[in-house]
């Protein structure tokens, strides 16, 4: 599958939620960073046809899927798991599947229960089938949200913050399914959890402010950061320099052990360290700032 975008807009009155959104995607796991607010949200609900774009086209396979009847042909591909997904907490995991399956237009009751038990063995739920959501965790549920997602077999498969609120062992979970999940389609990954995209991704998109501040390789990403990290320690009462970021501080015996990231050494008994891609992430949301300035 090749997913192109080019130019994509949107506007809500005088807020400029998306400025003019260029990708090109192909088959594989593929992130979409950014902080809260950044335009994700909005990108996603067009990409999956809930909203029109001001300006732009998304062409799934050279097919305009902003038009009809490319977006109904779309919605044949393409599973979505949006970061609000409404359960009914009195059916079971199976009976809702079921229930999604038939809004899917899966008409043959027979190959609907038959692609029911697959997904839900595909998530690991399948000792679970007859229990009902509302006695369900929220990782559980969450993967009751892929399952669902993942109905009809499309080779599109789109999730936003699928692990936002979970605890380490459901996150760790969720990624290597999504991982194994992104063999044979396009899944494209929002989040603002950085890890969520070191341990799934190689490529990856930087949205900020609605608008792609970088797109290509995870290792890329982070090797324009080296260089700009810093690890200084400091006595207790010390405040750290003005100018850098702090992205973190470790209390030790006698003091605090910092890390920076910024131009240039914050003091001379700062110690340049190699970039996370959680460092990038500041790296490069402070380069967006510079230039805005």
């Amino acid at each position: 599958m090749n997913l192109s975008i080019h130019g994509i807009r949107r506007s809500y009155g005088r807020v400029h939620a998306l400025t003019g959104i260029d990708l090109e995607l192909e088959q594989g796991m593929f992130g979409l960073l950014g902080p809260n607010g950044a335009g994700k949200t909005t990108f996603l609900r067009i990409l999956v046809g809930l909203v029109r774009p001001d300006a732009g086209s998304v062409r799934v396979d050279g097919e305009d899927v902003t038009r009809e009847p490319g977006r109904t042909n779309l919605r044949r591909r393409l599973g979505y798991l949006p970061q609000e997904f409404g359960f009914y907490p009195e059916l079971t995991a199976a009976q809702f599947l079921d229930y999604m399956a038939v809004l899917k237009e899966m008409d043959d009751a027979s190959a609907r229960r038959r692609c029911v038990r697959e997904v839900l063995e595909l998530v690991g739920l399948s000792g679970d089938a007859d229990r009902k959501l509302k006695g369900f965790s929220g990782g559980m549920r969450r993967r009751v949200g892929i399952a669902q997602a993942l109905l009809a077999d499309p080779d599109l498969l789109i999730v936003d913050e699928p692990t936002a609120g979970l605890d380490p062992e459901e996150r760790i979970r969720l990624r290597n399914l999504l991982t194994g999940l992104a063999t044979d389609r396009l899944v494209i990954l929002s989040t603002h959890i950085v890890e969520d995209i070191s341990q799934t991704c190689r490529n990856l998109a930087l949205l900020t402010a609605g608008e792609v501040a970088y797109e290509g390789g995870v290792a890329d990403f982070v090797d324009a950061a080296n260089g700009a990290v810093w690890e200084l320690r400091m006595p207790d009462g010390a405040n750290p320099p003005a100018g850098w970021t702090q992205v973190a501080a470790v209390p030790e015996a006698g003091g605090v052990r910092y890390r920076l990231v910024g131009e240039g050494a914050p003091a001379p008994t700062a110690i340049t360290q190699p970039a996370s891609l959680e460092d990038a992430y500041v790296w490069h949301m402070r380069a967006k700032r510079r230039m805005c300035q």
